[in-house]
């Protein structure tokens, strides 16, 4: 899985540089994947850009209400005319693009021997269309069926499809319009908070505790860097919580509903 941020950008929040000890970056490669483990848990949905299978609906009971108001990426979306069944949810966000999607009204989630053969393959624009909020992507992720509603029986419809952001867009060099360069900061600053946390407790003499950078002066008496005080919590074997500040970045961007 493609990473949300890149380990420079935490050495260097961090204040620490070429003063990284190999004690301190054995400690924040054990904490960055749990890091963005615990930003992507936090928005419901993987972040990076990836292709995804999916056998849909997740259970017997489901529907789009008309009155749901799903947020995503400082956009208000409402639910508008949609019936109950003629939308269906992608777990992955933003949907760039879907590659195939079969309806099988007597499928068993792939497992069935005939599941999903070539005739149940529907044609997009005809059968269904993407719900887009601009040019190659869908902020809600849903699925429109045309002419007609999806089936509500848990796995009979499958779905192939690209969700995610680049690399380029997490980090703002993308050419577009798309940004999500807040949630690499997020990652940025779970990961660094995590670390102050645990070198706290640290029995390594060669882990030091350092905050993000606050104020840093070179004089003839030397070089001084103050840190800023920055926690997190590390609990059931470092199990990492978010910091509120990268909950407060992070809150635009999360699934409200599906």
């Amino acid at each position: 899985m493609a990473e949300i941020c890149a380990m420079p950008d935490i050495v260097s929040w961090l204040g620490k540089g070429s003063t990284l000890t190999d004690a301190e970056r054995g400690l924040l490669t054990l904490l960055k994947p749990m890091a963005e483990d615990a930003v992507r848990n936090y928005v419901g949905y993987t972040i990076t850009q990836g292709t995804f299978t999916h056998f849909l609906p997740e259970s017997d009971q489901w529907g789009v209400d008309s009155n749901v108001v799903d947020v995503i990426n400082n956009r208000v979306v409402t639910g508008g005319e949609m019936s109950d069944t003629d939308a269906l949810a992608l777990p992955e966000l933003p949907v760039r693009s879907i590659t195939t999607a079969h309806e099988d009204r007597a499928a068993y989630a792939g497992q069935g021997a005939s599941d999903f053969a070539a005739a149940t393959l529907l044609t997009a624009g005809t059968d269904y269309f993407l719900d887009l909020h601009q040019s190659g992507v869908s902020f809600t992720g849903h699925l429109m069926r045309i002419g007609t509603n999806w089936p509500n029986k848990r796995g009979t419809v499958k779905v192939v499809y690209v969700a995610g952001y680049t690399a380029a867009e997490l980090d703002g060099t993308a050419t577009g319009s798309i940004r999500a360069t807040p949630l690499r900061m997020a990652c940025v600053l779970t990961v660094a908070a995590a670390f102050i946390e645990a070198a706290k407790h640290s029995t390594s003499p060669n882990i030091s505790v350092g905050g993000p950078l606050a104020a840093e002066s070179i004089s003839t008496s030397g070089h001084s860097v103050k840190y800023a005080d920055n926690s997190v919590n590390l609990i059931a074997g470092l199990m990492i919580d978010l910091p509120p500040k990268a909950r407060q970045i992070l809150q635009p961007y999360r699934r409200i509903q599906r």
